[in-house]
C-alpha cells in the first residue's frame, strides 16, 4: 500500500487515494480522513485511531497495524498491506 494505490496479492484494480477508495468490480466506496462510507452499507466510521463498523465490534486500526476481532495476522504499514493466509 502506498499513497496512490493498494495492491492485494491475487487481486487487482484496487486504487486508494486521500479522497476515495475504488475497488475493482465495486463502486461507491468513499473514504475521507473522518469517515468511511460504503455504497449500500451505512455506519462505517473511521478515524486515525480506530475503525468502527456498524454491527461489528473489535476493529482496531492504528498507523502501524490493523487488528480485526476474530481474525489475526493483519498487518498494515505505510508501505504495505499483508493479510494472514494471503501472500
Amino acid at each position: 500500500m502506498n499513497y496512490g494505490s493498494l495492491e492485494v496479492a491475487g487481486y487487482t484494480g484496487f486504487v486508494m487515494n486521500y479522497g476515495s477508495l475504488e475497488v475493482a468490480g465495486y463502486t461507491g466506496f468513499v473514504m475521507t480522513y473522518g469517515s468511511l462510507e460504503v455504497a449500500g452499507y451505512t455506519g462505517f466510521v473511521m478515524n486515525y485511531g480506530s475503525l468502527e463498523v456498524a454491527g461489528y465490534t473489535g476493529f482496531v486500526m492504528n498507523y502501524g497495524s490493523l487488528e480485526v476481532a476474530g481474525y489475526t495476522g493483519f498487518v498494515m504499514t505505510y508501505g504495505s498491506l499483508e493479510v494472514a493466509g494471503i501472500k
